[in-house]
């Protein structure tokens, strides 16, 4: 299997055995000198290696991070759309023969699906009957207070707080990812051409090429 197929974990697990057999063996070290891999051109595949696995781990973090503020975005969304859902049913039941406050409820159609417009659907709502005092008095009928509505109108404004950190979180997954990958690359090419190279060093020593994992299969 070509070693760019497996995980990238797997890969630098391999990576990491080539460079620690190559510069602490001493029957490896001379070997790998006579085709020009000394121990400085070595140390520039493990200063490379270091960037790649610490790239690596930021990557993991961060995506960890977007991972959790989505579940945070999520059930600050479904809270919020919960109580939202229940208002809306009790607003136009009692607003029924006013099309006047329900347009001004925006209750007229359905509601929204996508993130932004349902934000302001139900931004609208709350605002619009916390400034209304005849909406406030009609919602009064089934004890919706003023308090009730800013309580709702707080869980919209959370809901929008996570959204906002689950796009930094997804933005910042996304710039992890890409520089990770950018080093990677760079670093699959270097193995390459030291992989060729420590088949041909060490095709007297076949122990070695065990040990590496670099033995063909039969």
């Amino acid at each position: 299997m070509h070693i760019t197929l497996l995980s990238i974990n797997e890969r630098l697990s391999k990576y990491k055995l080539y460079l620690d057999v190559a510069q602490t063996d001493e029957v490896v070290k001379p070997l790998l000198a006579n085709y020009g891999y000394d121990e400085p051109t070595v140390q520039q595949g493990r200063v490379l290696y270091d960037s790649t696995f610490n790239l690596n781990l930021l990557q993991d973090k961060e995506e960890g991070e977007k991972v959790g503020a989505t579940d945070e975005q999520r059930a600050a969304r479904g809270q919020a759309y919960e109580e939202y859902i229940e208002l809306v049913g009790l607003a136009r039941i009692t607003l029924k023969r006013d099309r006047n406050l329900l347009s001004q409820l925006d209750l007229g159609g359905t509601r929204e699906d996508s993130y932004d417009k349902a934000y302001m659907q139900m931004l609208n709502f709350y605002s619009a009957a916390l400034d209304s005092p005849e909406i406030l008095s009609r919602l009064a009928r089934f004890n919706i207070t003023p308090d009730r509505l800013t309580a709702g109108k707080a869980l919209v404004e959370t809901m929008q707080q996570k959204h906002q950190a689950q796009l930094k979180e997804s933005s910042e997954s996304q710039r992890a990812t890409y520089d990770r990958d950018q080093e990677l690359a760079e670093l699959d090419d270097w193995m390459s051409d030291f992989r060729g190279v420590l088949r041909i060093a060490l095709k007297s020593h076949p122990q070695y090429l065990e040990r590496l994992g670099l033995v063909d299969p039969s």
